[in-house]
């Protein structure tokens, strides 16, 4: 009798109607509201219901986000508006509505949770530049509907300091439904314009051949569109790992290998870019290193060979000025055995004998995996970190940097909760705490393998859960795949397309990280080392351990920002 009372008063509450009404919800960019979700918090550290005054804090050249999400309980807004314009602050001075964007954000289904942490759902994520009017209602059978819209206030260099006044408003053909104030306090100081973090993220050439052919090409070639990819990454801080448009072609000669550049205006457009600060080459070229076999590797002819592809690589860098940025990794990924260490050293003394002054690139960490194993720190000068080992490399990590070497860390799929990574439903503030963590252990960055990882579906815009196959934690939503291909934008979000891709939420918040971090940067460069160190271990302890509470990162950023401006005056 009691079961089925439960199961009465579980359907009878399922067919209670929801009074019918429309919301407008200010939202820290931290949030992730999905379609359905009822238990949306009006109350935040972006914005105060008792205030009714949405408030965010950036320095000269930092961008600055918020949400804005539309509730719609059993009704329905037809032909919805947002208007966002300029700011007016002291003595006038002006922030031009240039400056301020508003990005729709289409909702895309998470099918299964990626972790213990994240849920199935339909969740935002795309950012699409808001053109037109958008209609807002339940899908049927639902009562209710959420819609994320994306704010950003991009703060130029040099902008006056003090307090600015904008405002916001969400409207449709029969008027204004909601508005809000918008302050922004801008801060006495600007964010360098050489950012001090730099993220190597691979947008693959033939991922993107899986969605690209040569009616979304509209007249491009697949290099043209990688091309547009990668000058979008470079914009927002983020520079490619691999970089097919600017590898030598070479001439196989036997024993030798004849290099040439047939692409110099591709080199001098990207590595002309202060975003862009590596360039990682294979040690041989991939096609011939696969067509050996293991008797073929370490012979006089294949060590003739290396050299003269890595020997022609490095004086053409040096005789323009880049040889800073380049580094050399040989074919052997996230060694495990140490028949593999020993490989990776005899590639690493063959590359040295060209010029022991040349970066040879490991995916592994400087303490050997192993006691006994030989150390790969004997050849290796460039370390790509796995996540899970940072805490066990800290004190390596920061005396092989202290000594001039390289460091960056990376995220894969089995960095799973408690450990920060980019997937869709995972908490909001995981992207922008990388950068916090990459500073807690003093690298200069972070690596990921894929922004376009399209492979295993039609596009992310029909299917987020772009890793299905893998025995690595699969299914996963997003994983691999940060950007979306704008040439579906029309036909998903009625929206304008655009020829190459649009950002995400957590592309944006990745970026945002590295601007947080900056003010650390900011504070060593005062000679407040100690203080900057300070504040990020109010936020990381380590890889998995840090705060998720983005009131606590704007908090610590305050303080930052008031140290800065104090050590200036």
């Amino acid at each position: 009798m009691r079961l089925f009372s439960v199961i009465i008063f579980s359907v009878l509450f399922f067919l209670m109607p929801l009074r019918a009404e429309i919301r407008i919800i200010p939202q820290p960019a931290e949030a992730k509201v999905t379609r359905i979700q009822t238990d949306i918090k009006s109350k935040s550290h972006v914005y105060d219901p008792a205030e009714g005054v949405i408030t965010v804090a950036g320095a000269g050249g930092e961008s600055v986000f918020f949400q804005v999400v539309v509730n719609v309980v059993e009704d329905t807004l037809d032909g919805a508006t947002v208007t966002f314009g300029e700011f007016t602050g002291p003595d006038g001075a002006r922030i031009a509505d240039s400056g301020t964007m508003v990005f729709l954000c289409p909702l895309v289904k998470a099918y299964a949770p990626s972790t213990e942490a994240g849920s199935a759902g339909w969740y935002p994520d795309p950012l699409v530049l808001l053109e037109k009017p958008v209609r807002i209602e339940p899908f049927r059978y639902q009562k209710v509907y959420n819609q994320t819209f994306w704010f950003e206030i991009a703060i130029p260099r040099s902008q006056k300091a003090g307090t600015y006044e904008g405002r916001v408003s969400v409207g449709n053909d029969h008027g204004e439904v909601a508005a809000f104030p918008v302050r922004l306090k801008v801060y006495g100081f600007d964010l360098p314009e050489r950012q001090s973090q730099y993220a190597m993220f691979n947008c693959s050439r033939g991922w993107l051949g899986s969605f690209y052919n040569e009616e979304n090409l509209a007249g491009k070639s697949l290099d043209d569109m990688l091309a547009i990819y990668f000058d979008f990454m470079l914009d927002r801080g983020f520079q490619p790992w691999f970089n097919p448009l600017i590898q030598p072609e070479y001439v196989d000669k036997g024993g030798n290998l004849e290099l040439s550049w047939p692409n110099p205006e591709w080199e001098k457009h990207f590595l002309g870019q202060q975003a862009y600060r590596r360039v990682t080459f294979p040690a041989l070229p991939r096609e011939l290193e696969h067509a050996m076999t293991g008797e073929d590797k370490f012979t006089p002819e294949f060590n003739s060979k290396v050299k003269a592809w890595v020997g022609g690589i490095w004086e053409h860098y040096k005789q323009n000025g880049w040889e800073s940025k380049v580094s050399f990794f040989a074919p052997v990924d996230e060694p495990n055995t140490i028949e593999a260490y020993q490989e990776l050293i005899r590639w690493g003394k063959l590359i040295k004998e060209v010029d022991p002054e040349i970066s040879f690139q490991v995916t592994e960490q400087p303490l050997p995996q192993q006691d006994g194993w030989p150390s790969l720190a004997q050849v290796a000068n460039d370390w790509v970190v796995h996540g899970k080992q940072l805490e066990r490399n800290r004190d390596e990590l920061i005396r092989v940097t202290g000594m001039g070497q390289k460091a960056v860390w990376y995220i894969s799929c089995d960095q799973t909760w408690p450990m920060a990574n980019y997937f869709v439903d995972e908490p909001g503030i995981d992207p922008r705490a990388v950068a916090w963590i990459t500073y807690r252990y003093r690298l200069e960055g972070m690596l990921y393998w894929a922004v376009n990882f399209w492979r295993e579906v039609v596009s992310p815009w029909r299917d987020i859960v772009t890793w299905k196959r893998s025995g690595c934690n699969a299914p996963l939503a997003g994983e691999g795949s940060l950007l979306y291909p704008g040439e579906e934008i029309a036909s998903f979000c009625g929206q304008s397309d655009v020829a190459g891709p649009v950002s995400s939420i957590r592309f944006e918040q990745l970026r945002k990280g590295m601007q947080d971090v900056e003010y650390l940067y900011l504070l060593k460069q005062l000679g407040r080392n100690d203080q900057a160190q300070k504040l990020c271990m109010e936020l990381v302890i380590s890889a998995d351990t840090f705060s998720r509470d983005p009131q606590r990162y704007e908090d610590v950023k305050a303080r930052a920002a008031e140290l800065i401006e104090g050590a200036k005056k």
